[in-house]
C-alpha cells in the first residue's frame, strides 16, 4: 500500500537494518553494483552514529535495480524530500500508508528491530548481525534482544532435554572410631 518511493525506503530498511538516517541519506554512488553492497559512510552533513556504524551491507539484486532506477543524480540522496529534516516528512507518509492498509502503527525503528530479531532467530551469530546493524556485539544485544514466551519455552525444553544426568551413588560413609 505504501506509495513509491516510501515502499523502497521501507524495503531498504527491512533488508539492511539501516537506521532511518542512514537510509534517508543513501545515494546511488553508495551502492556497489558489482557486489550488491550498500555502504554507510560519512557524506555531507551525515555522519554515522559510531565508528562501528561505517559498514558495507549486502542487499538483493532486485532492490539494487529499484534503487538505481530511483536515482536521478549519483551524489544526491535517493529519498530526497526537499526538507532539512526528512524524518517528519517520511513518518507522515508512513502513517498515511498504515491508515490505508489498516495496519497497526509502527515506526521505522521497528523495522530495524525486526531485522535484528529475524537475523538472530535464523541462527546468525551475534557478531555478524551486530556488524550488519552497525553495533558492537554488547550494544546490539542490549538494543535488539527480543525474548518472547516461545523463546523461554524453547530454552526450558532444551535445558530439560540436555540436562546433565548424574549417576546416583550411595553416599560414602566414613568409618567412625567406634567401628575400629
Amino acid at each position: 500500500v505504501a506509495e513509491p518511493p516510501l515502499d523502497l525506503l521501507m524495503r531498504l530498511i527491512w533488508e539492511t537494518g539501516f537506521r532511518f538516517a542512514e537510509a534517508a541519506t543513501l545515494r546511488a554512488c553508495d551502492i556497489d553494483l558489482g557486489e550488491s553492497l550498500v555502504a554507510v559512510v560519512p557524506r555531507g552533513s551525515f555522519r554515522p552514529k559510531t565508528r562501528n556504524s561505517q559498514r558495507r551491507v549486502p542487499i538483493s539484486q532486485s532492490l539494487v535495480g529499484d534503487l538505481i532506477a530511483l536515482a536521478t543524480v549519483t551524489d544526491a540522496p535517493l529519498f530526497a524530500c526537499g526538507d532539512n529534516n526528512p524524518y517528519p516528512y517520511w513518518r507522515h507518509r508512513l502513517r498515511k500508508a498504515q491508515r490505508e492498509a489498516a495496519v497497526r502503527d509502527f515506526k521505522f525503528q521497528d523495522l530495524r528491530r525486526a531485522v535484528a530479531d529475524r537475523l538472530r532467530r535464523s541462527g546468525v551469530t551475534v557478531d555478524v548481525y551486530c556488524k550488519m546493524m552497525g553495533h558492537s556485539p554488547i550494544t546490539g544485544l542490549r538494543h535488539y534482544s527480543i525474548v518472547d514466551n516461545d523463546d523461554l519455552r524453547d530454552a526450558h525444553e532444551a535445558g530439560m532435554a540436555n540436562g546433565r544426568k548424574r549417576r546416583l551413588r550411595p553416599p560414602k560413609v566414613k568409618a567412625s572410631r567406634l567401628d575400629s
